[in-house]
C-alpha cells in the first residue's frame, strides 16, 4: 500500500494591527500574499479581543476613506481569524505589545 499523504495543519500565527491593515487596505501591495494565505486556510491569523478592537478603530480613519461598507467587507475577511483572550505573564515587560497576544 501507498503511504497515506500527512495531513498538514495551517500555522496559527500573530499579527500585528498594521500587518493587517496593510493586508487589508492596499491590495496590490506587498503584503497581498498575506491576506491570500489566511483566506484560502494557509494560515491561521490570531488575533486578541483588544488588537480586533484596535482593528475596528483604526479601519475607520478618515485617512483610509473606507465606506462602512467596505471597513465591513474588510473586518468580515479578518474576523473569520480566531480571537481569543490569552494570559501571558512573560509579556510584563512589554505591555504596549501585550495586547497583540492577549492579556
Amino acid at each position: 500500500m501507498g503511504a497515506r499523504p500527512q495531513a498538514t495543519v495551517a500555522p496559527r500565527v500573530v499579527f500585528d494591527t498594521g500587518v493587517v491593515v496593510s493586508a487589508l487596505v492596499f491590495r496590490g501591495g506587498q503584503l497581498d500574499w498575506l491576506r491570500e494565505d489566511w483566506q484560502e486556510g494557509r494560515a491561521v491569523p490570531l488575533l486578541s479581543r483588544a488588537t480586533a478592537n484596535e482593528l475596528l478603530r483604526v479601519l475607520s480613519y478618515p485617512k483610509f476613506r473606507l465606506t462602512g461598507a467596505e471597513r465591513e467587507e474588510l473586518l468580515a475577511v479578518t474576523l473569520d481569524a480566531d480571537v481569543f483572550e490569552a494570559a501571558n505573564p512573560n509579556l510584563a515587560a512589554f505591555p504596549t505589545e501585550n495586547r497583540m497576544i492577549g492579556r
